[in-house]
């Protein structure tokens, strides 16, 4: 008989111990504003972790303070696999760099999953702006300050205009906004001329006349417009360092095999042809770093970063 109980209770005790991964669901904490690029693509991954895990991803958007409201909010959360962290790479590596009052460690706060997807971002203005070419726009430029807006302090079009600005000899003003999705509307209405963004962010608007799309950063042209160049062949090499990238963390000490298991089904998430195919159109690029590489990454995007932001002498008032 005691033989008996013993088999049962040990019958009983291997679905708790089988038990895996999630069981509940999973809050991912975006550290933009609903509706921007950010926002988009973290909702596609979410969709696909839900359907290969078995249980919901939900988005919490928690923006401001260039990435710092959310991102602070992951680093005190229990290390448990149920609070993750969507955001762009430069909140990790510019954002504590230029805020001396940022409440987290990128480093120390942080276990990487992965970093996700790199994006093409092209410099855009208001149609009514007298300048047909990227030329004709800093000719205009360095005549008079041209204002133009980004998603926030040291954001990725923030960042990219100040690298442009200086190599260029450019007389340029920011507008920060909290986030991308409402700096992108005044450039459409006229309010402020020029912006850098996301390019999935501008098709429609720029096929409609709204917008004119004078180049892309990077090194490549987009198959979607292939007569517009690219800074980089234009000449301006701080172009090539302002591509941001995505990246999905989760607190510091999350066990390691739930690390592990999320870089994986995000693996197979980036591979359904679905998803990959809407990615595409949005010419986002996955990556699927794993943990260790998105550290090593993050650890070398500091150091590069460091010299940049100490060069421009950039800090957050």
């Amino acid at each position: 008989m005691r033989i008996l109980v013993v088999a049962l209770l040990a019958a009983c005790a291997v679905p708790l111990r089988a038990q895996t991964y999630p069981v509940k669901p999973v809050r991912m904490i975006v550290s933009y504003p609903a509706g921007g690029p950010t926002d988009v693509v973290a909702r596609l991954l979410a969709e696909g972790l839900g359907e290969n895990l078995k249980q919901p991803f939900v988005i919490e958007n928690r923006p401001g303070a260039s990435g710092i409201i959310g991102n602070a909010a992951v680093a005190k959360a229990p290390p448990d696999g149920y609070t993750l962290l969507f955001t762009v790479d430069t909140t990790l590596t510019v954002t504590p760099l230029t805020n001396p009052n940022t409440p987290f460690d990128p480093v120390e706060d942080f276990a990487p999953i992965s970093m996700v997807l790199s994006t093409v971002q092209g410099l855009v203005v208001n149609a009514t702006v007298p300048a047909a070419n990227v030329e004709e726009l800093f000719a205009l430029a360095k005549k008079q300050p041209l204002t133009y807006v980004s998603g926030g302090v040291a954001s990725p079009g923030h960042l990219a205009m100040l690298m442009l600005s200086l190599e260029a000899g450019l007389q340029t003003t920011h507008i920060a906004y909290k986030g991308i999705g409402q700096a992108l509307p005044a450039v459409v209405s006229g309010d402020v001329p020029m912006l850098i963004t996301p390019t999935q962010l501008v098709w429609p608007l720029v096929r409609s006349g709204k917008l004119r799309l004078l180049a892309l950063m990077g090194e490549k042209r987009s198959p979607k417009a292939p007569e517009v160049p690219t800074l980089f062949e234009l000449g301006y090499k701080s172009a090539q360092n302002t591509i941001g990238n995505y990246i999905l963390l989760a607190p510091a000490a999350t066990p390691r095999p739930i690390l592990e298991q999320l870089h994986k089904e995000l693996g197979k998430v980036l591979a359904m042809p679905t998803l990959a195919a809407r990615l595409e159109a949005m010419e986002g690029a996955p990556l699927n770093d794993s943990p260790a590489e998105t550290a090593a990454r993050t650890k070398r995007d500091l150091a590069q970063w460091r010299s940049l932001i100490d060069r421009l002498q950039l800090k957050v008032e």
